[in-house]
């Protein structure tokens, strides 16, 4: 049945003037109509707002308020939301191509209730891109506690019901509402290679001391702390990588490292992509 499913897309921003018009035009501009758009601003103080009433027609609901953080305004959009699958779009990311929700809904069925799939990362400054397999968790007895990102998650949306973001937690929240998800034994997971966005480093979060403490808590919170290792990993592994890549970065290597871990340089098809160099719309 054409546009079976309904969607909630739903963006957070925060003085976002340099990035948000290439995700808007993504979600906007898609092939694929039974699409309902919805961006909670967190009273910007740049251009973010203007660039949002550009696109006001072809969106279902925006506001710019102040907020209490990024899961509080994600948790007001889940408010808002009624579609079938709610979906999370950076500010600095971008749907695939324009087709990207169509076939995500042609690999959906009805007893879905997360399908994960796979996103593209893309280097800000160097526009190095890196495949992100979404289905690395599918055998859930390999499982290390690593996190699916959420650019490629669609989450049926009764499940929000009594599974919100949790305010506690500042940076890694998302982790946490995925493992909720994750470790349910009633919740279906389809897994998918295709891919669902480019997905921006520059959104990563580099709070590695407080990440990681938050991270720890969730471990610990759902019994994932039985191998020491992962905790070393978080402790002392992960800052020590973020280093590296800085180190790289500064004396001009951090290009050659990502091409020989597979990236490529960044290219796509849509009309407006910083990351293309088109700003021509």
């Amino acid at each position: 049945m054409k546009n079976k499913y309904r969607f909630s897309i739903i963006t957070v921003s925060y003085n976002a003037e340099q990035t948000i018009e290439q995700a808007i035009r993504s979600v906007v501009f898609q092939t694929y109509d039974n699409v309902e758009y919805i961006i909670i601003d967190g009273m910007s103080t740049d251009n973010t707002v203007d660039i949002i009433k550009q696109y006001e027609s072809d969106i279902f609901y925006w506001i710019s308020e102040k907020d209490h953080g990024i899961y509080d305004a994600m948790n007001k959009g889940l408010e808002i939301a009624t579609g079938d699958y709610v979906y999370f779009l950076g500010t600095d990311d971008c749907l695939f191509q324009e087709n990207t929700i169509q076939l995500v809904a042609e690999s959906l069925c009805d007893d879905v209730d997360v399908l994960s799939a796979g996103v593209y990362l893309v280097d800000e400054e160097l526009k190095i891109e890196r495949y992100i397999d979404g289905s690395f968790a599918e055998k859930k007895d390999r499982f290390n506690g690593a996190m699916i990102p959420h650019q490629g998650m669609f989450v049926r949306r009764d499940l929000f019901g009594s599974k919100r973001f949790d305010l506690k937690y500042k940076i890694a929240s998302d982790y946490d509402f995925f493992l909720r998800l994750y470790l349910d034994p009633k919740i279906v997971f389809s897994f998918s290679k295709m891919v669902i966005a480019y997905y921006s480093s520059g959104g990563i979060s580099t709070h590695s001391h407080e990440t990681n403490k938050e991270y720890i808590d969730i471990m610990n919170k759902y019994h994932l702390d039985t191998n020491i290792m992962l905790h070393v990993r978080r402790m002392f592994y992960t800052p020590w990588k973020q280093f590296v890549k800085e180190f790289l970065r500064r004396i001009g290597l951090m290009k050659f490292f990502l091409k020989r871990l597979g990236g490529k340089q960044h290219s796509c098809e849509w009309a407006l992509c910083r990351w293309c160099g088109r700003k021509d719309v």
